[in-house]
């Protein structure tokens, strides 16, 4: 089955209307797959590196990341200790084609004194690898097709113009950074926890809601794009995003309170323009994408299926 959606790009926010302009794309459904996985009261997994990874025991001394394979099946449980952290509350997580996955965040011990971290879980079940980040708040990782990892935080000095975005090596090593902290209205919107960021086969892409900004990366570390973005309607947050390889930024907004509408947007990574798209095949929200493919939750709650995009022309 092929599913047509006719988009129009511009919505209506507090009365105004933008001018709408056709648009169209076509989901090609590809497969459901089933997990024994249950979403309830956890938060959004992500897919990543061809696997589904969700994170659950956050905020305890020992959070952990199980990590699902294609056919639903789980491969491995991750299990996150950091000596003496009582409280080790994980901001983002991502892996790589290798295996690699990486998490980060917070360590806070039993005096209430904390450090942020970058944990890197190395292929084949090696040893757990924390390396301290002194002052720099790592928010979001993401790791590109070579191994190496990037990641968006901050430094939480009040006037900061530090980088946001940090590269290290495999091993964890910075080797680079980009994007001064002082080209944001506040570092609080560097903390937003509706803040995204992805890799895909050719690039990076920060997209930033709330400061309406989408930063695109080359994968040697390149600014291709710094574009303002179209305005979401007044109560919508973002929850997931998907960069397809062929540099298409699809995320999904939920509204905070009942009754919770959701929406599916494109963003066009040129103009900044955000195409509203009518949800597909009983698709509640998006974990990633998998080269081409969107890959969502669907059904229950216990399943995810993966989504073809293409040009309807």
């Amino acid at each position: 089955m092929i599913l047509k959606l006719q988009a129009l790009i511009g919505f209506c926010v507090l009365g105004f209307c933008s001018e709408m302009v056709p648009a169209a794309v076509i989901l090609i459904p590809a497969g459901t797959t089933s997990t024994r996985y249950s979403y309830a009261g956890n938060q959004t997994p992500i897919w990543s590196g061809g696997t589904l990874l969700a994170l659950e025991n956050d905020s305890t001394p020992s959070p952990s990341i199980k990590v699902f394979g294609r056919d639903g099946q789980q491969l491995t449980n991750l299990v996150l200790t950091i000596p003496q952290a009582e409280v080790i509350a994980v901001r983002g997580f991502a892996r790589g084609d290798s295996g690699l996955v990486v998490a980060c965040g917070r360590a806070i011990d039993g005096q209430g004194r904390q450090v942020a971290f970058l944990a890197l879980f190395p292929p084949n079940a090696g040893a757990l690898t924390v390396v301290a980040l002194k002052d720099y708040y790592a928010e979001l990782p993401a790791i590109a097709p070579d191994g190496t990892i990037w990641t968006v935080g901050y430094e939480p000095a009040r006037q900061s113009k530090a980088d946001i975005i940090r590269h290290f090596d495999v091993n964890g090593k910075i080797v680079g950074s980009l994007i001064p902290a002082d080209t944001f209205a506040s570092v609080l919107v560097l903390a937003d926890a509706h803040n995204q960021f992805a890799a895909s086969a050719n690039r990076l892409a920060f997209f930033a809601p709330s400061a309406g900004r989408y930063i695109e990366l080359s994968l040697d570390g390149k600014v291709t794009a710094d574009i303002k973005t179209g305005a979401l309607g007044q109560r919508e947050k973002v929850y997931s995003f998907a960069l397809t390889n062929e540099g298409r930024a699809f995320f999904t907004t939920q509204d905070p309170t009942p009754p919770r509408h959701r929406n599916l947007y494109l963003l066009d990574t040129r103009s900044g323009q955000l195409t509203a798209i009518a949800m597909p095949g009983g698709l509640i929200e998006l974990h990633g994408a998998d080269g081409s493919n969107l890959v969502g939750r669907t059904g229950d709650g216990r399943e995810f299926a993966f989504f073809s995009v293409q040009d309807s022309h």
